[in-house]
């Protein structure tokens, strides 16, 4: 059984790591998933799934990741990341433009140092890669080259 004050911690956590303010049903979900015997990092892991798979925060597509990781008995960081590596072929090109749009936001965010010139570039590379993120997330994984 956990404690009030790790509870209050990975509901902290959870908050810092969505941007979000938890409102009383979403705190509840956060202690069911940790009463199912999952790890803050492990629920962090499926809110970043649920992110990069429906393109938003959304607490009940967490969920259901998390029933699933449930379902196969994996429940530490270290055994979802094993399970997820292994059924979810790898998308190299899809990282590739996810560190392409990490690129630009560093660059955006020096405005200062780097200059305007580089920082629209940065912006019109951001939004053409942001575009092929969407078109590439649309094709099944079993039909991407």
């Amino acid at each position: 059984m956990l404690s009030n004050e790790q509870i209050q911690e990975a509901i902290e956590v959870v908050e810092n790591v969505t941007g979000m303010v938890l409102m009383l049903h979403d705190r509840k979900t956060v202690v069911q998933w940790l009463n199912m015997g999952f790890d803050v990092e492990s629920i962090i892991f499926a809110i970043e799934l649920t992110f990069d798979n429906y393109g938003k925060i959304n607490f009940r597509y967490t969920d259901q990741i998390l029933w699933s990781w449930e379902k196969e008995g994996y429940h530490t960081i270290a055994e979802v990341k094993a399970y997820v590596d292994a059924s979810h072929p790898k998308d190299d090109y899809l990282q590739s433009l996810y560190d392409t749009l990490a690129m630009c936001e560093l660059i955006i965010q020096n405005r200062q140092v780097l200059g305007e010139e580089k920082v629209q570039q940065a912006i019109k590379l951001k939004v053409e890669t942001e575009q092929r993120i969407k078109k590439r997330r649309a094709i099944p994984m079993s039909k991407r080259s």
